[in-house]
């Protein structure tokens, strides 16, 4: 994935919600960034943020803009580019011993007393 930077540089008042519990203050937006993926031009707008895990997050927004379609059989994401055309990732199936850490995972939280249905 190539991200050129060239939006339209807005400053914003938002708080993120991270999944660690942290809420992080975010003050940059870049609004019709141009992302290529795979030869392909799609448009997103980032809030800017440090988070060293991630280069790049395209949430819930993104993947309703670019009609994105999920199929877990494959797996695969499909999303449409700006002139409609189907774009295709493709991504790698689990191993068998990540169920094994979900497993603990899970564990570990009952313990914490997490309710489990």
């Amino acid at each position: 994935m190539l991200l050129n930077q060239e939006g339209d540089k807005e400053e914003v008042d938002y708080k993120i919600g991270l999944p660690n519990g942290h809420v992080t203050k975010c003050s940059t937006l870049y609004r019709n960034v141009s992302i290529m993926i795979r030869e392909r031009r799609l448009l997103g707008d980032l809030i800017q943020f440090d988070l060293s895990e991630f280069n790049v997050i395209l949430g819930m927004n993104w993947l309703t803009t670019h009609r994105a379609r999920i199929d877990y059989k494959e797996p695969k994401v499909i999303l449409r580019d700006l002139m409609g055309r189907n774009v295709y990732f493709y991504g790698k199936r689990a191993k068998k011993e990540n169920r094994l850490i979900l497993a603990m995972k899970a564990c570990k939280m009952l313990r914490k007393g997490c309710v489990s249905y």
